[in-house]
């Protein structure tokens, strides 16, 4: 099939990957399943995004999970007196 035949979807649906987010494990799923797609970054925040070739056609779909290994500080808090 020549790339006249397919279109190009960009996404932004990744979990970032950040000191204080690890991903322990993700999955993108696509119907058809014979999609192509790739990911990559533009050095934006972690950011990741992924590119879908879809031939013409009037369905797709895409599913994405993730599990992710949170590493937060505590914060102290002040108290206050609404009173």
């Amino acid at each position: 099939m020549s790339c006249k035949n397919k279109h190009d979807f960009f996404f932004n649906i990744q979990a970032a990957q950040t000191k204080s987010q690890a991903i322990t494990e993700e999955q993108i799923i696509t119907k058809p399943a014979k999609l192509k797609v790739e990911q990559f970054d533009l050095g934006i925040r972690k950011a990741r995004f992924i590119r879908v070739q879809v031939p013409k056609t009037d369905y797709f779909e895409i599913n994405y999970t993730a599990t992710a290994e949170l590493k937060l500080k505590p914060v102290r808090l002040k108290k206050r007196n609404f009173s």
